[in-house]
């Protein structure tokens, strides 16, 4: 598969039913993210039209119009907690190890970093050491550790919690 390729590029209302497809691809392996299954259409349409209308990152990778991966960063809700966004991303099997999840995070977080966000926070299973590479090699660090906080496939799962800081409101 030809990297060159694929494209990284903010998220349109249109790709919604591309990402819903993406979402529950990754969700129905039942590893790497809380979502075992694809959110409904309205759903997946309503999340990336919130993300677009409140300038939350989200970027698609897409290759040969179909979409690929994803990464998000929703900001709080809450007044005090507005310099923190939380971090979602995932690969459909045929696209891991290839480098996509990298440029897509990275995408992410530049564009987090130029709307301000001081804070970007994830989880992410204890035993997904490959994720937990790439998280650690763009700025997170682990946090804490949420014991036996998942059941997948009948297993009980950690789950780390991870943050990357900006140093200072005005960097």
């Amino acid at each position: 598969m030809d990297m060159t390729a694929v494209r990284i590029r903010p998220i349109t209302e249109a790709d919604a039913e591309g990402f819903r497809q993406a979402v529950g691809m990754v969700g129905r392996e039942r590893i790497y993210i809380r979502l075992t299954d694809a959110p409904s259409a309205e759903d997946a349409l309503a999340f990336v039209r919130s993300n677009i209308e409140n300038g939350h990152p989200q970027f698609v990778a897409e290759h040969a119009g179909d979409i690929v991966g994803w990464c998000d960063i929703v900001r709080g809700d809450y007044e005090a907690e507005k310099h923190v966004g939380s971090l979602g991303i995932g690969i459909i099997p045929a696209w891991r190890e290839r480098g996509v999840g990298r440029r897509l995070i990275e995408a992410t977080l530049e564009a987090a970093d130029a709307a301000k966000f001081l804070r970007i926070e994830l989880t992410a299973n204890a035993n997904n050491e490959r994720a937990i590479r790439l998280y650690e090699s763009v700025g997170f660090v682990e946090e804490g550790r949420k014991r036996s906080a998942r059941l997948l496939q009948e297993q009980f799962c950690d789950v780390l919690v991870m943050g990357r800081l900006r140093l200072s409101p005005q960097s």
